[in-house]
């Protein structure tokens, strides 16, 4: 069961990619995914709250027993490969195929009311790994310890990314996240 609502999600962010490309964002409706997707407007709107949240990668929640297993881990040794494996966690969950990851950035990047709703998505993101960390650490999130490895931390999952849709018949976006990741340690 959740393997089918991962694919009519998929499928249907596919369609609404497409249709951008096809005829630009502005003449692209819900009616007109829906339609093209073979679901119906209500369909739509149980897996996405508007147009917009169907062409922006929003990645799915971390996995409850990823973050135990990530908050069981003491102080910094081997904080980032933990980090990795949360990343991972949620790749599992909801694997991109290389060429919807492509076109998907490439068409967000192009529209700059996507792109402002791309960004505040992974500050968000970027914001729960801050939290993790912190509490990992034992420091508070105003501390800047935490931000500054979660910022290392995305921009190496952001090359995993980039690197990974180029080529992807290489290794998996799962590898690849923990290749960019073995870069950095906290000592």
């Amino acid at each position: 069961r959740d393997r089918r609502k991962r694919e009519t999600r998929n499928q249907i962010r596919r369609i609404a990619l497409q249709l951008i490309e096809e005829r630009g964002y502005d003449a692209v409706t819900v009616d007109l995914i829906s339609e093209r997707a073979g679901v119906s407007v209500r369909t739509f709107f149980n897996y996405f709250a508007s147009k917009e949240s169907a062409m922006i990668a929003t990645p799915p929640p971390v996995p409850a027993a990823a973050v135990q297993k990530f908050l069981a881990g003491r102080g910094p040794t081997d904080l980032f490969a933990h980090l990795g494996e949360l990343a991972v966690s949620q790749l599992e969950a909801d694997d991109p195929l290389p060429s919807d990851f492509e076109a998907a950035m490439q068409i967000v990047m192009g529209v700059p009311a996507l792109a402002k709703l791309q960004f505040a998505a992974l500050v968000d993101l970027e914001t729960q790994f801050v939290e993790l960390i912190a509490q990992r650490l034992g420091l508070g999130v105003e501390d800047k310890q935490p931000a500054v490895i979660a910022a290392a931390f995305m921009g190496a999952v952001r090359v995993a990314g980039q690197r990974w849709s180029q080529n992807p018949e290489q290794r998996s976006l799962s590898d690849e996240v923990r290749a960019c990741l073995s870069f950095l340690s906290v000592e």
